[in-house]
């Protein structure tokens, strides 16, 4: 799905660069264990951003053949907390 909407990866990144940052140029990360949320599997990770701030993006993954795929992303912020 991701694929089809932005075409090539060019186009995908420079999306990223600018609507997820710091996932985009993180100083540190840590991916968490898979999690299961309404029976669907999300991969976590603790994202520490270029200007210090701290998110934890949120990836819904999918099965695609033998390959498991992100499916989106979705950041929650922690606003004003710096690490």
């Amino acid at each position: 799905m991701i694929r089809a909407k932005f075409g090539d990866a060019n186009t995908f990144l420079e999306m990223v660069a600018k609507h997820y940052r710091p996932v985009y140029r993180p100083q540190r990360l840590k991916f968490l264990d898979l999690k299961s949320v309404e029976g669907r599997l999300v991969q976590r990770v603790i994202v520490i951003g270029p200007e210090g701030e701290a998110v934890l993006p949120i990836y819904p993954m999918v099965r695609i053949g033998r390959r498991w795929r992100i499916n989106g992303c979705f950041l929650v912020r922690s606003p004003g907390q710096k690490i």
